[in-house]
């Protein structure tokens, strides 16, 4: 049945050795107080003294200790961080096991949570994995951490917590079990005590052993698996023989011990902890199986992307090249067509949406919520007009007045629409970042060379599309269509101020086509009145034959005034001013308007036909261009070293998983 243990140990070397990952086997964690044997404890069930001796705290990071039975009688030791170093004098271990402590701790006292991993191979033991952790203590010494004594507590905490861990608690047998330390964090995390061996050393410092008697008994403090008894003490050589030897005597031998029926002793506690541990590893196994299996496939996975199984190799560039060049592209356009989803879930948009919400939520909003008069006050408009007529009064609005205005503001087009390409570009450079090509990841340099093309491609497809889009808004500003269907619909103002008014019910501008009507027909006929008046004054004053002196004072008052180098409109307009502002308002609203729809509708196509759809049908094209040509091969097939190591590590470590899983099928 040993053939269990050995198989756990074989499945838990392949995989702590690597330092992959935690199957939480199970195993036997030593808890005690500084000073109260621990280090004797393990150095007994071992048979040789092989652990650092010292005052204080000696333990300072986790020993994970495998014991191999080896009938063959050789004696060795072997550590997870010099594999394949083997240590036969168990002298050279005590000092290899200082100098791990001090790589990672130094030459302080304090503690640190990374295990040492240690496999000795002996005639003397039996099937076991311990854990030997730092002692407990109270009160940091030294230039210890002041909190030295929660660290600890964490420290064993997370090793005996597991479900899989068998506690082994020391108490000396000239201490209070009720005030035990180890007893107390055993409690914490197995209150039944299911889990828990309590062991109680120094047996043999008790004069008659009486209380000592009761507690192994479990009348002081209760155990599912008992109290076991030991005697634990050291001599001076590495060979423990003899001390085991009279261990066996003293309690055979005592008057109160001896009628324990032999269940007292390092011997009896290593049958115990063996058989304990059997129990726990055939009850674990099956779990063990389906994680051992469950992690083979993700190795498998990992492998594939470092180029373990590819179809592909150095031996066939070409080949391997040409199928990367057209993987790669398939996969940007697949992911612009929404046809790959993001690796993890998430409620954020991914590939071609992104470029959906710069269309209709960043553009088309943009230019959707500016106003066609914006930049336009009463003062410009009336301005524009009085321009628009040079020398000469107008007797209607002037259209050159509107289509300045109008092209003015359609103007305003052009950044928001130069502004989405960019955008758009930006997008398509974070698509090709994050398509992924499991393969690539090995090579480096084709990954970093394809990148480099497709975002050359896309930085040359950005200057045509965005000259298309200034040639498009030169095209709108060449002709404004004052006979557009949709421009007719607001066309009422116009004709009555041209004298054709149609009668629109229910049109929001018919207040305003009124006072247009009302001022046209006011204005004439004030023309005409006021010149008859200034006919019949003119005449009258060339009758009246009035002196020189004063028409020098009549002079003196119609003298002009100096023209300003700078004339601007007045602020006081007149009631025609305020009517032809507002029809060129109305006239410049409802054509902006038409453009602009139109300007939505053609910047997005314009985009996608010019660089989006460009870059999904010519970049594999493009790929081959460039980069297929023999003199780049080997560039583009280099691995980096860290990419092989990686390699070559998870072979390593995917062929110790699968001869774990066979180790564990012989014997399910």
């Amino acid at each position: 049945m040993d053939e269990i243990i050995t198989v756990a140990q074989r499945v838990q070397g392949a995989l702590t050795w690597l330092g992959e990952i935690d199957l939480h086997l199970p195993h036997i964690a030593v808890v005690g107080a500084q000073s109260v044997g621990k280090s004797s404890v393990l150095e007994a069930l071992v048979g040789r003294s092989f652990l650092p001796k010292g005052i204080g705290i000696v333990t300072q990071r986790p020993l994970i200790l495998q014991l191999r039975h080896d009938a063959s009688g050789r004696e060795f030791g072997e550590f997870a961080h010099c594999r394949g170093k083997i240590f036969e004098n168990f002298s050279n271990i005590r000092e290899e096991i200082k100098k791990e402590t001090i790589r990672v701790t130094g030459k302080s006292k304090n503690v640190s949570p990374i295990p040492i991993y240690l496999k000795i191979s002996s005639p003397k033991v039996v099937d076991l994995t311990l854990i030997d952790l730092p002692g407990i203590t109270k009160v940091p010494i030294g230039d210890q951490s002041n909190d030295i004594e929660t660290k600890i507590r964490e420290m064993i905490l997370e090793y005996i917590s597991k479900p899989n861990c068998i506690i082994l608690a020391l108490s000396a047998a000239n201490t209070d079990l009720a005030t035990s330390d180890s007893l107390k964090l055993a409690r914490e995390v197995d209150p039944d005590g299911n889990r828990t061996i309590g062991v109680i050393t120094k047996c043999d410092t008790l004069e008659d052993g009486k209380a000592a008697l009761d507690a192994l008994l479990g009348q002081v403090y209760r155990l599912d698996k008992g109290f076991v008894g030991v005697v634990c003490k050291g001599e001076e050589s590495d060979d423990l023989s003899l001390s085991l030897i009279n261990e066996q005597k003293f309690f055979s031998t005592h008057p109160v011990y001896s009628n324990l029926g032999g269940k007292c002793g390092i011997k009896y506690l290593a049958s115990l902890l063996n058989k304990i541990l059997l129990q726990y590893i055939r009850d674990s196994l099956p779990i063990i199986k389906t994680k051992i299996i469950a992690t083979i496939q993700e190795k498998e996975a990992e492998l594939f992307t470092l180029g373990g199984f590819t179809h592909f190799s150095s031996d066939k560039p070409a080949e391997c090249i040409l199928h990367y060049f057209s993987k790669f592209s398939h996969t940007l356009k697949d992911t612009i067509q929404g046809k790959i989803s993001p690796k993890h879930l998430t409620n954020q948009l991914f590939g071609g949406a992104r470029i959906y919400f710069i269309f209709n939520d960043s553009f088309l909003k943009t230019i959707n919520s500016f106003e066609p008069l914006t930049g336009l006050d009463d003062l410009e408009i009336r301005a524009a007009i009085r321009n628009s007529t040079g020398p000469c009064p107008a007797l209607f609005v002037p259209e050159i007045a509107f289509e300045n205005l109008v092209k003015r503001q359609i103007r305003l087009l052009e950044l928001p629409s130069l502004q989405c390409v960019d955008q758009v570009y930006d997008e398509m450079l974070n698509l090709v970042d994050s398509c992924y090509i499991p393969e690539l990841t090995r090579l480096v340099n084709m990954r970093l060379k394809i990148l480099d093309v497709i975002k050359n491609f896309l930085h040359s497809c950005v200057e045509p599309t965005k000259h298309m889009i200034r040639n498009y808004l030169a095209v709108e500003l060449s002709y404004i269509n004052t006979n557009h269907p949709d421009f007719l619909r607001n066309s009422a103002i116009l004709e009555a101020y041209n004298g054709e008014r149609v009668p629109v019910k229910n049109d929001k501008n018919d207040k305003l086509t009124t006072r247009v009507e009302s001022m046209r027909q006011n204005s004439f006929m004030g023309y005409s009145d006021s010149f008859k008046g200034n006919y019949s004054r003119a005449n009258g004053s060339i009758s009246s034959g009035s002196t020189d002196d004063k028409s020098k004072q009549v002079a003196r008052k119609l003298w002009l005034p100096d023209i300003p180098r700078s004339v601007v409109c007045g602020n006081d307009p007149s009631e025609r001013d305020v009517v032809e502002a507002e029809l060129i308002k109305a006239l410049i609203e409802s054509y902006f308007c038409i453009v602009r729809k139109s300007v939505a509708d053609f910047v997005p196509k314009c985009i996608m036909h010019f660089m989006v759809n460009k870059a999904t049908e010519c970049v594999q094209q493009e790929l081959i261009t460039t980069l297929y040509k023999p003199e780049l091969f080997k560039d583009l097939m280099t691995e980096s070293q860290d990419i092989i190591n990686a390699r070559n590590k998870c072979q390593s470590f995917l062929e110790s998983l699968k001869q774990a899983l066979s180790d564990i099928n012989n014997v399910i």
